[in-house]
């Protein structure tokens, strides 16, 4: 956007709060992707690529997720 400066300075202070702890997309991360997208695709019931990832994430690494988002 035409905001970088300002919105790469609210992701640093939103990473630096005590309660959250950055997730890094490894291999595993993206083949749980790669497993949920086809079965998605399979199912005739494909979501929004970043939903996948968020998804992924939470299947690497145990975390629960909680969402009001209706994909999930």
């Amino acid at each position: 956007g035409t905001r970088l400066e300002q919105n790469l300075a609210n992701l640093g202070e939103f990473l630096n709060r005590p309660r959250v702890t950055f997730a890094p997309i490894r291999l595993a991360t993206a083949r749980f992707y790669g497993e949920i997208a086809a079965s998605l695709r399979a199912s005739g019931r494909p979501i929004p690529t970043n939903d996948i990832w968020i998804a992924a994430q939470a299947f690497e690494t145990g975390s629960e997720l909680v969402s009001a988002d209706g994909d999930f």
